[in-house]
């Protein structure tokens, strides 16, 4: 197990570009608490990813995004997520990787154990 220092140290922040702003994305606690909220745990929201990726992708990266009372994020809804990522020059692909990469970080050996996929 890592210590405090190893988790507070770790690689550098994963962003997206959303309304012409790169913003900082990170699967932690309250993005955590808010999706177990919604849907129910993590492995409901991986179900989903892989059945309904148009809404389950850009409800994951809105939750990520809301994080901080000294983040401006005001101008990003969850029903804009999708123009904006077009705008962007995000593709389907991109965004699976980008979920992707904030669920190993948060969940190095998997979500109860078991690797993460978002095929």
């Amino acid at each position: 197990m890592g210590t405090l220092k190893d988790i507070t140290t770790a690689e550098e922040p994963l962003t997206i570009t959303l309304n012409g702003r790169e913003r900082e994305l990170k699967l932690g606690m309250r993005a955590c608490a808010e999706i177990e909220k919604v849907y129910g745990g993590m492995d409901k929201l991986i179900a989903d990813m892989k059945s309904k990726p148009m809404t389950a992708i850009p409800s994951i990266i809105y939750l990520c995004l809301r994080r901080g009372p000294d983040i401006d994020n005001s101008d990003i809804t969850e029903d804009s997520i999708l123009d904006s990522m077009d705008r962007s020059g995000y593709n389907l692909a991109d965004l699976k990787d980008i979920v992707t990469e904030l669920m190993e970080r948060a969940f190095p050996t998997g979500v109860a154990g078991n690797p993460p996929k978002a095929e």
